[in-house]
């Protein structure tokens, strides 16, 4: 099964899979559009298939609890990604739309420098992709800075243990 993600910025068309490591796709009957209350299921698969169960998440953008921002790769050296949250991040998911890359996922319990992969069952290691995490900011890297549009879902964490905020 697919485990796919909208956006209002990118709008209902475009839509990324948490589970592989495909770059976006575009779909016109899956999510269809979004409206003041939700959104709403076209016949696609991935939303709205006879006989299959559908669980559908929503975060908002507040301060202390959620962003998401969208930056390009350099592919030249370190970049600094700037985010709304004010306080530490908790949890970092990171995907690059144009290329076959694996989620890079940063968690406030693992060390800096070290990240784990979304959609790969292997050990955390180390690689530059997200580094420097700090309450306005954090640093991309090697394959978190090659050439494309990148999306960077930001949860809010805890300053005083390795929680995210729920």
């Amino acid at each position: 099964a697919s485990h796919s993600l909208w956006d209002t910025t990118r709008g209902p068309g475009q839509y990324i899979e948490t589970n592989a490591s495909s770059p976006r796709s575009v779909g016109t009957n899956g999510l269809t559009e979004f409206t003041s209350s939700g959104w709403m299921a076209g016949g696609e698969l991935t939303t709205n298939y006879s006989g299959r169960g559908y669980a559908g998440y929503h975060f908002i953008r507040k301060p202390g609890f959620f962003d998401m921002q969208f930056y390009n790769g350099t592919n030249s050296g370190a970049t600094y990604v700037y985010h709304d949250l004010g306080v530490m991040p908790g949890w970092i998911l990171q995907k690059n739309l144009d290329s076959s890359y694996a989620w890079r996922v940063w968690t406030n319990g693992l060390n800096q420098g070290t990240l784990l992969e979304l959609n790969d069952q292997g050990a955390a290691f180390k690689d530059g992709a997200i580094g420097a995490v700090n309450a306005q900011s954090f640093v991309v890297d090697g394959n978190g800075n090659d050439l494309g549009e990148y999306v960077a879902y930001i949860f809010g964490g805890s300053e005083t243990s390795n929680n995210i905020k729920a």
